[in-house]
């Protein structure tokens, strides 16, 4: 029987440049026929200029981690070249672009226009926010910068993300009603977090400028305790608004996630005495802060609509008037349209909240926002499910992978409780297995701080070359400890341990 040759080894396809990119764009934008979105539309030629400059970048080997990102932002964020026609600084002049916008370009991505403050979702009506929502929603457009506090309406009304950073960490100078802020639209986490991470850092011009804590969490950690509604505290619309609702907590749960129901007046009534700029707001931002005792997050759903006063949920204005950072995700459908819940956690813990939302849309989120953190290699107790790795999940640390040492190092059983492996340095030596997590700057000095006499931070050398931080035992204390590096990762030890403990005959 004769055979065909097999064939050639496929050939990876380069990601598509910034010029296909736009080209493709401004195909659905015709398509889409939504004129009323656009307040200034730029040309396609002008923007295919700006594609073929981050083409040529990319191609003379600059790291753009943004390349080809299509951008729009709301009327009353300033660009220059593009009238802003909404704000104390409108009346149709072009402005200064605004600093968060600046270092969007600056990362590679391609601003194609401003979005109306208003625009009308299907059997929805008007509503602030939504026209730069929408660009996303219809893929005309990535990423959407908006900048009112009720973004998180928008998102959840159009099956989308949408990001609200903590107050101060996206400049907010070029931006008219700069107190409110930045909202993030996003057809998916990861591009939001993108853009946020290119966005954030202190600007001098910014008094509103704010710096990650020494001490930020970097991850939420793999069982993080997260706070629900109480059923007889939260009215919805309907019953299937419930529903939906009910379905994204069983996620949770079913990802390993630890509920734990509250009573969410006190948001309720903070809301409103926010929104009244009452002296006391400051006493009920601690009763809220106080309710979620224990909890890293609180899971609302979002109720842009609300029909009578005694319904109750994340109302969108949340985040901003409490100081909270918050990410909506799509819940699914409710009442014949898109339902979102909110994901709120305490300002700086913006991490807490992207990961969340990550596990609802089934995402994979790798580098943490606040930045790379320090790297920190573990070996044994503190590894994924030992019994100390609880201390690098409080410190917020992130787990980043598995690891394995240059051949130039050896594992002992310490006499220790719990039982904890010793890494010496040693020729000759072996490659032994262990995990890297990354920790804030903060982080790294309390864990380093309740380390063993025994122990001290070194160097450890990796397989592959690089290094990273880690911790060897006291020479004398491995001398007279028992030598276990046939092993090559303290599991395989214990592992063998359970296998040869000797059966205590049933009687």
């Amino acid at each position: 029987m004769n055979t065909l040759p097999l064939p050639p080894d496929a050939v990876p396809l380069p990601p598509p440049g910034a010029r296909r990119q736009v080209l493709a764009a401004y195909d659905k934008i015709a398509g889409a026929n939504r004129p009323e979105l656009w307040t200034s539309l730029r040309s396609c030629e002008d923007v295919l200029v700006d594609a073929k400059a981050v083409d040529e970048r990319v191609r003379a080997g600059e790291r753009l981690p943004l390349a080809g990102l299509l951008v729009a932002v709301k009327d009353d964020v300033k660009v220059t070249g593009l009238p802003a026609t909404d704000g104390p600084d409108g009346a149709g002049k072009p402005q200064p672009t605004a600093v968060a916008v600046q270092r969007l370009i600056q990362a590679g991505a391609v601003v194609l226009g401003k979005t109306g403050p208003e625009a009308g979702a299907a059997g929805r009506g008007k509503v602030a926010g939504w026209g730069s929502a929408l660009a996303v929603a219809l893929g005309l457009v990535d990423v959407a910068l908006d900048k009112d506090p009720a973004g998180s309406g928008g998102a959840a009304c159009h099956g989308i993300i949408g990001i609200r950073p903590t107050r101060g960490l996206v400049p907010t100078t070029g931006l008219s009603r700069a107190r409110e802020g930045v909202t993030v639209f996003a057809r998916t986490v990861a591009d939001g977090q993108r853009a946020l991470c290119a966005m954030t850092g202190p600007d001098a011009s910014d008094a509103g400028s704010r710096r990650w804590p020494a001490g930020v969490r970097l991850a939420a950690g793999e069982r993080p305790r997260v706070a629900v509604a109480d059923q007889a505290t939260l009215s919805l619309p309907s019953e299937e608004a419930g529903c939906a609702y009910q379905r994204r907590i069983e996620d949770l749960l079913a990802a390993g996630v630890v509920v734990e129901t509250i009573d969410i007046v006190p948001f309720v009534e903070a809301v409103s005495v926010a929104r009244g700029r009452n002296p006391r707001s400051g006493e009920w931002r601690a009763r809220v802060l106080e309710a979620l005792d224990g909890c890293l997050a609180l899971v609302l759903p979002v109720l842009a609509h609300q029909p009578a006063r005694a319904t109750r949920g994340a109302d969108p204005r949340l985040a901003g008037l409490l100081d909270l950072a918050a990410v909506t995700v799509p819940a699914g459908q409710a009442d014949g349209g898109p339902f979102g819940i909110s994901v709120l956690a305490r300002s700086f813990d913006d991490q807490v909240a992207l990961d969340l939302a990550a596990l609802l849309t089934g995402e994979q989120v790798n580098e943490p926002y606040p930045g790379p953190g320090i790297d920190l290699v573990v070996f044994g107790a503190h590894l994924r499910g030992q019994p100390l790795n609880h201390q690098l999940a409080e410190l917020g640390a992130r787990f980043r992978g598995q690891v394995a040492t240059a051949e130039r190092y050896r594992m002992v059983a310490l006499p220790t409780v719990p039982p904890t492996p010793g890494i010496v340095r040693a020729c000759p030596g072996a490659a032994l297995a262990g995990e890297r997590w990354t920790i804030s700057p903060a982080g790294l000095e309390r864990f380093l701080a309740g380390l063993p006499e025994a122990m001290a931070p070194y160097e450890i050398e990796l397989e592959g070359g690089g290094t990273a931080l880690g911790f060897q035992c006291d020479a004398g204390q491995a001398a007279g400890a028992k030598d276990i590096t046939k092993f090559g990762d303290w599991r395989a030890y214990l592992r063998h341990l359970t296998a040869t403990r000797p059966m205590i005959p049933l009687r």
